[in-house]
């Protein structure tokens, strides 16, 4: 038996996005309860359209999204775990909110990492599941500790998508029952295409080397990204919602660490201090000024971060912070991110002569 986390293909299929910021975070909180009742169609729109040729049958979106057809094939595998809700766009689709949540991990085999309580799992490195009867009786389910993280899917769900011609689905093997240790293996339902082989990054490596990659973010990745900007914000006591204020928060909590010349108590390392105050400003940013969250880098050396509208713009949060509070001293302690954030509200209006700028 195998069992494979359900991605999307973003290398030939446009995703969707919400119209309205208020419907990206009320989809962010689908954690295995029902919405039917309540539901009313969300206005979604391409993200990229001037790029892609099409959405395909299951664009990347908050929480899995399926064209018309493909909720015609699958239904009968998956109607019993999921509400098929309708969105608002000018083509049939629907979100998909899956109820079905299995307690079916094995987490003495599984390699996991927890929050600071020690008991609430963060992120898991790799699965492993219990071979219970429940495990083969549904096609796509969630696990407790992932509920609004992406469903899992059976070898039967793989197997429909593949034989009715479904296209825009990935797949990635998280667990083989038959292996110890499942092997790297991610297949996409589109034809082969370009080679998606992450590339290592030189030997001398530099910012403009790392950023020089960029994607899209998964639903895990904004999950990871909000778990994080929601522990700053409660360590820090920041509420990232109250924009300039929450900035002018971040600017004094800096100049007090650097000042101090060690990381708070709060945290274990000043990587933890950039990280959880880094992501609440990547959150302010991207709400303020509607700068996007995007992955820059590969597997190899990977930075999240945020880009301007126009995508001319790039500023990693975490690494800048980072800087700030390991290469200053409290001489110099009048650090700049309340400036920085500042000056980012204009930056546009010099826009760069091609590809990303990178604010660092």
């Amino acid at each position: 038996m195998k069992i494979w986390k359900l991605k999307s293909d973003l290398e030939h299929f446009d995703n969707l996005t919400t119209v309205y910021d208020r419907d990206l975070d009320y989809l962010m909180d689908f954690d295995g309860s029902s919405k039917k009742a309540s539901w009313k169609p969300i206005k979604v729109e391409r993200m990229e359209p001037d790029q892609y040729d099409e959405l395909g049958d299951a664009p990347r979106f908050t929480i899995p999204a399926f064209s018309e057809r493909a909720v015609r094939i699958l239904h009968p595998l998956i109607g019993k775990s999921v509400e098929e809700l309708e969105l608002d766009y000018p083509e049939k689709y629907y979100a998909i909110n899956v109820l079905t949540i299995l307690d079916v991990i094995d987490y003495k085999k599984s390699k996991y990492d927890t929050f600071s309580d020690g008991n609430r799992i963060m992120w898991f490195e790799k699965y492993a599941f219990r071979n219970v009867p429940e495990l083969s009786e549904y096609d796509i389910f969630k696990i407790p500790d992932e509920t609004t993280r992406k469903p899992f899917v059976s070898d039967r769900f793989k197997e429909a998508v593949e034989a009715n011609g479904l296209r825009g689905f990935a797949f990635e093997l998280v667990w083989d029952s038959e292996a110890e240790v499942p092997e790297e293996d991610t297949t996409a339902t589109e034809s082969a295409g370009p080679d998606n082989t992450p590339k290592n990054p030189p030997e001398n490596i530099t910012v403009e080397d790392i950023f020089s990659i960029v994607r899209p973010l998964d639903n895990l990745e904004v999950s990871k990204i909000k778990v994080y900007s929601l522990i700053g914000e409660t360590l820090f006591k920041i509420n990232h919602k109250d924009g300039v204020k929450a900035v002018e928060q971040i600017d004094h909590i800096v100049s007090d660490i650097i000042k101090a010349g060690i990381y708070p108590p709060v945290c274990r390392s000043y990587n933890d201090a950039a990280v959880e105050l880094g992501y609440v400003l990547g959150w302010i940013i991207s709400e303020e000024y509607h700068w996007d969250w995007m992955a820059f880098g590969d597997e190899s050396y990977l930075y999240h971060g945020v880009v301007s509208p126009h995508h001319l713009y790039a500023f990693a949060p975490v690494a800048y912070i980072y800087r700030l509070l390991t290469e200053s001293d409290a001489e110099n302690a009048d650090v700049t991110v309340a400036l920085l954030f500042n000056m980012l509200k204009e930056i546009e209006d010099n826009p760069a002569n091609a590809g990303y700028r990178f604010i660092v």
